[in-house]
């Protein structure tokens, strides 16, 4: 597990994205303001389920730890994110990721009434996740073209 997440300041959203994409063998939508996820999946196993993913990505525009501040205008990101007919809640972020972000996501992710998954990607497990699919090079390289 990488120590260091510096690499991620240098990757731009859009590529990890992208590699999201190469990883899960998905088509990649492109942003738009009304979305409530950044990516959706239904190409995601756990235990030998099939399971529907959505994504709220965060790349390094703001290079420091999430808080509700990288959450939208409003701040309402996860809460458009519980919106989705998902099976599990991720957010991705290129740095840390605060206990205030997290545990408002467990608290959506966790109502009686639709019990999900979640999961948090930090700039170390961004970074792992890119390095065990052999794409950290690559989207370094991406990240540097225009």
């Amino acid at each position: 597990m990488p120590k260091d997440f510096e690499e991620m300041k240098h990757i731009k959203e859009n590529v990890f994205k992208v590699a999201l994409g190469k990883i899960l063998s998905e088509s990649i939508p492109k942003d738009w303001g009304g979305e409530t996820s950044d990516f959706i999946t239904s190409h995601l196993h756990y235990q030998g389920r099939r399971l529907r993913a959505a994504f709220l990505l965060k790349g390094p525009a703001k290079f420091n730890p999430m808080t509700f501040k990288h959450l939208g205008k409003n701040g309402d990101q996860i809460v458009r994110l519980a919106k989705e007919p998902a099976d599990v809640l991720i957010v991705q972020h290129c740095h840390d990721i605060t206990s205030s972000v997290i545990e408002t996501l467990k608290v959506f992710a966790t109502q009686p009434s639709n019990p999900r998954y979640y999961c948090f990607l930090d700039g170390r497990e961004s970074l792992r996740l890119l390095e065990a699919y052999d794409l950290k090079k690559w989207a370094l390289d991406e990240s540097k073209k225009g």
